[in-house]
């Protein structure tokens, strides 16, 4: 029997906080990483926070720059929540941090890089950097749209299939 109380005593004073990425629970060591994100561009991944009281917990949450996320949050009893932490660098190269909640820290880890240069574009095409995959798009302009070739050599020209045709 008293062996009994003992494995309730212990079953009761366990933290009825978890905290997980995704991935399982976060152990020490676990960290949530963030991909290489482009200066000037932002990249978000969540948390579950498990509350296995009965009891509701307002979690008082902490990070510094470059990551951010709410100030606070309420886990209702036995419920999960998501709590977004944003990345946004600074500056070109690795970045760590730790995300505070109410005491449990979890590692961040990061990495800024440089946007490309994506160029000119064409007369009859369009360019812009993509966050997502750290490439430049290019992507015709719709027919019809009005342009100039760039020797002038064509009247009342306009795009087709990404090249600019008129009258010579």
């Amino acid at each position: 029997m008293r062996w009994l109380f003992v494995v309730l005593v212990v079953t009761a004073c366990a933290d009825p906080l978890v905290v997980s990425t995704g991935s399982g629970e976060v152990e020490a060591g676990a960290a949530v990483d963030f991909p290489p994100t482009a200066l000037g561009f932002s990249r978000v991944r969540s948390l579950t926070v498990t509350n296995r009281s009965r009891v509701a917990k307002t979690l008082t949450l902490g990070t510094n720059a470059p990551f951010s996320s709410a100030a606070s949050i309420d886990v209702p009893g036995g419920a999960e929540v998501a709590i977004e932490v944003t990345f946004t660098p600074g500056s070109v190269g690795a970045v760590s941090g730790v995300m505070l909640l109410d005491g449990v820290e979890v590692p961040l880890r990061g990495e800024g890089v440089a946007p490309l240069d994506c160029g000119s574009p064409g007369v009859c095409h369009t360019v812009r950097f993509d966050a997502e995959t750290l490439s430049c798009v290019r992507a015709p302009k719709p027919d019809g749209t009005a342009c100039e070739d760039v020797l002038g050599c064509i009247e009342a020209g306009s795009c087709r299939a990404g090249s600019c045709v008129g009258r010579a």
